[in-house]
Protein backbone atom coordinates (compact mmCIF):
# COMPACT_ATOMS: atom_id res chain seq x y z
CA UNK A 1 0.00 0.00 0.00
CA UNK A 2 2.07 2.67 -1.31
CA UNK A 3 1.27 6.47 -0.66
CA UNK A 4 -2.63 5.85 0.22
CA UNK A 5 -4.05 6.62 3.22
CA UNK A 6 -5.18 3.67 5.01
CA UNK A 7 -7.81 4.91 6.89
CA UNK A 8 -10.02 5.84 3.73
CA UNK A 9 -9.75 2.67 2.26
CA UNK A 10 -12.60 1.02 2.49
CA UNK A 11 -14.16 -2.54 1.54
CA UNK A 12 -17.58 -1.82 1.11
CA UNK A 13 -19.47 1.60 -0.35
CA UNK A 14 -22.12 1.40 2.42
CA UNK A 15 -21.27 1.69 6.13
CA UNK A 16 -22.80 -1.74 8.05
CA UNK A 17 -23.58 -1.15 11.82
CA UNK A 18 -24.05 2.08 13.64
CA UNK A 19 -21.87 4.69 14.11
CA UNK A 20 -20.35 4.22 17.60
CA UNK A 21 -20.05 7.34 19.37
CA UNK A 22 -19.22 6.61 23.42
CA UNK A 23 -16.49 4.67 22.25
CA UNK A 24 -14.32 6.99 20.86
CA UNK A 25 -13.17 8.32 24.45
CA UNK A 26 -12.52 12.36 25.23
CA UNK A 27 -10.56 14.18 22.33
CA UNK A 28 -7.75 16.32 23.83
CA UNK A 29 -5.41 18.74 21.88
CA UNK A 30 -2.67 21.17 22.69
CA UNK A 31 -1.39 24.01 20.52
CA UNK A 32 0.92 26.80 20.24
CA UNK A 33 -0.78 29.93 18.65
CA UNK A 34 1.09 33.30 18.20
CA UNK A 35 -2.27 35.48 17.32
CA UNK A 36 -5.77 35.33 18.59
CA UNK A 37 -7.59 32.64 17.06
CA UNK A 38 -11.73 31.94 18.45
CA UNK A 39 -13.11 28.66 18.06
CA UNK A 40 -15.98 25.82 18.36
CA UNK A 41 -15.45 22.76 20.90
CA UNK A 42 -18.18 20.21 21.07
CA UNK A 43 -18.99 19.40 24.51
CA UNK A 44 -21.52 16.51 23.75
CA UNK A 45 -21.16 13.37 21.34
CA UNK A 46 -22.78 13.71 18.17
CA UNK A 47 -23.08 13.73 14.18
CA UNK A 48 -22.09 17.05 12.17
CA UNK A 49 -23.82 17.08 8.63
CA UNK A 50 -22.36 18.50 5.96
CA UNK A 51 -25.32 20.42 5.52
CA UNK A 52 -24.50 22.47 8.87
CA UNK A 53 -21.06 22.57 8.68
CA UNK A 54 -21.96 24.87 5.79
CA UNK A 55 -24.81 26.46 7.09
CA UNK A 56 -22.49 27.29 9.88
CA UNK A 57 -19.47 28.57 7.77
CA UNK A 58 -22.19 31.00 5.62
CA UNK A 59 -23.34 32.40 8.93
CA UNK A 60 -19.39 33.14 10.06
CA UNK A 61 -19.14 34.57 6.47
CA UNK A 62 -22.21 36.58 6.41
CA UNK A 63 -21.26 38.63 10.00
CA UNK A 64 -17.55 38.94 9.31
CA UNK A 65 -18.28 40.17 5.79
CA UNK A 66 -15.53 38.24 4.20
CA UNK A 67 -12.83 39.13 6.70
CA UNK A 68 -10.09 36.70 8.68
CA UNK A 69 -9.52 33.59 8.38
CA UNK A 70 -12.47 30.10 8.48
CA UNK A 71 -10.60 27.22 9.54
CA UNK A 72 -12.86 24.23 9.34
CA UNK A 73 -11.43 21.19 11.11
CA UNK A 74 -14.07 17.97 10.09
CA UNK A 75 -15.00 16.70 7.45
CA UNK A 76 -17.95 14.85 6.62
CA UNK A 77 -16.54 11.50 5.10
CA UNK A 78 -19.24 8.78 6.34
CA UNK A 79 -22.30 8.35 4.45
CA UNK A 80 -25.78 7.53 6.12
CA UNK A 81 -27.85 5.53 3.85
CA UNK A 82 -31.85 5.91 3.72
CA UNK A 83 -34.43 3.69 1.77
CA UNK A 84 -37.25 5.43 -0.73
CA UNK A 85 -40.94 5.98 0.61
CA UNK A 86 -43.30 3.38 1.24
CA UNK A 87 -40.69 0.53 0.01
CA UNK A 88 -41.18 -2.66 2.15
CA UNK A 89 -39.39 -4.31 4.90
CA UNK A 90 -36.67 -6.22 3.98
CA UNK A 91 -34.76 -6.51 0.66
CA UNK A 92 -31.22 -5.38 2.02
CA UNK A 93 -29.80 -1.48 3.10
CA UNK A 94 -31.51 1.51 1.38
CA UNK A 95 -29.23 2.62 -1.63
CA UNK A 96 -30.25 6.10 -1.49
CA UNK A 97 -27.46 7.95 0.51
CA UNK A 98 -29.67 10.39 3.31
CA UNK A 99 -26.36 12.58 4.30
CA UNK A 100 -22.80 12.72 4.90
CA UNK A 101 -22.10 13.25 8.53
CA UNK A 102 -18.86 13.74 11.16
CA UNK A 103 -19.06 11.66 14.29
CA UNK A 104 -18.30 13.92 16.61
CA UNK A 105 -16.92 13.28 20.09
CA UNK A 106 -16.66 15.98 22.71
CA UNK A 107 -13.40 18.62 22.69
CA UNK A 108 -13.51 18.24 19.27
CA UNK A 109 -12.62 21.75 18.01
CA UNK A 110 -15.01 22.19 14.70
CA UNK A 111 -14.55 25.61 13.34
CA UNK A 112 -11.50 28.41 13.98
CA UNK A 113 -11.51 31.84 13.17
CA UNK A 114 -8.75 33.81 13.07
CA UNK A 115 -7.58 37.51 12.33
CA UNK A 116 -11.07 39.16 13.60
CA UNK A 117 -11.85 41.11 16.70
CA UNK A 118 -13.11 39.59 19.80
CA UNK A 119 -16.44 41.24 20.07
CA UNK A 120 -17.01 40.25 16.27
CA UNK A 121 -15.93 36.73 16.52
CA UNK A 122 -17.59 35.88 19.79
CA UNK A 123 -21.06 37.39 17.33
CA UNK A 124 -19.90 35.12 14.47
CA UNK A 125 -19.41 32.25 16.69
CA UNK A 126 -22.59 32.31 18.16
CA UNK A 127 -24.61 32.87 14.87
CA UNK A 128 -21.85 29.37 13.85
CA UNK A 129 -23.58 27.35 16.83
CA UNK A 130 -26.93 27.84 16.58
CA UNK A 131 -26.42 26.28 12.78
CA UNK A 132 -24.85 22.85 14.15
CA UNK A 133 -27.12 19.79 16.21
CA UNK A 134 -25.59 19.47 19.83
CA UNK A 135 -24.33 21.56 22.50
CA UNK A 136 -20.76 23.65 22.11
CA UNK A 137 -19.09 26.35 23.67
CA UNK A 138 -16.82 29.15 22.30
CA UNK A 139 -12.87 29.10 23.51
CA UNK A 140 -10.01 31.48 22.47
CA UNK A 141 -7.13 28.90 21.59
CA UNK A 142 -4.52 31.66 23.07
CA UNK A 143 -5.90 31.18 26.59
CA UNK A 144 -6.01 27.83 25.93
Amino acid sequence: MNNYNIKFLKKYKKPHGKVKLSGLGLKSSVRVINFDIFAIKSLEYGKVTANQIESARRAVRKITKKSGKILIRIYPYLPLMKKPAEVRMGKGKGSKIRAWVYPVRPGKTILELAGVSKTLAQSALLAAVEKLSLRCKIINLIDF
